[in-house]
């Protein structure tokens, strides 16, 4: 039922962490199934076991209202890429994956 799949959504949170580099913001978003483990395929190693990814819950709703003010977004595991997708801040070519965890870093504005 799509109507079931919209609430899901918009009920749905995913840990999120603001940073601040070179006087940019940066926000990290990440599913919380995937938060505090090592995803590895061959060379390549996203460690969300950093503190990088230590953040709080947080509803897509909330999120979405902080959205304009991020330099960059870096977004990792399904919900959280497909949050972007869903709200056109990321397409399909921009996402990579690493053992089938999709991931994505997008700049925004300058």
């Amino acid at each position: 039922n799509v109507m079931l799949v919209v609430q899901n959504i918009l009920l749905t949170k995913m840990i999120c962490k603001e940073h601040i580099g070179q006087g940019k913001q940066i926000l990290v978003i990440c599913d919380e199934e995937i938060h505090k483990k090592k995803i590895q395929d061959n060379d390549l190693v996203l460690d969300l076991t950093s503190s990088f990814y230590d953040g709080e819950f947080i509803k897509e709703e909330i999120i979405k209202l902080k959205l304009s003010k991020f330099y960059i977004i870096h977004a990792v595991g399904v919900k959280s890429v497909n949050f972007l997708l869903l709200n056109k801040l990321t397409n399909e070519k921009e996402i990579k994956k690493i053992n089938n965890v999709p991931y994505v870093h997008i700049v925004l504005s300058s």
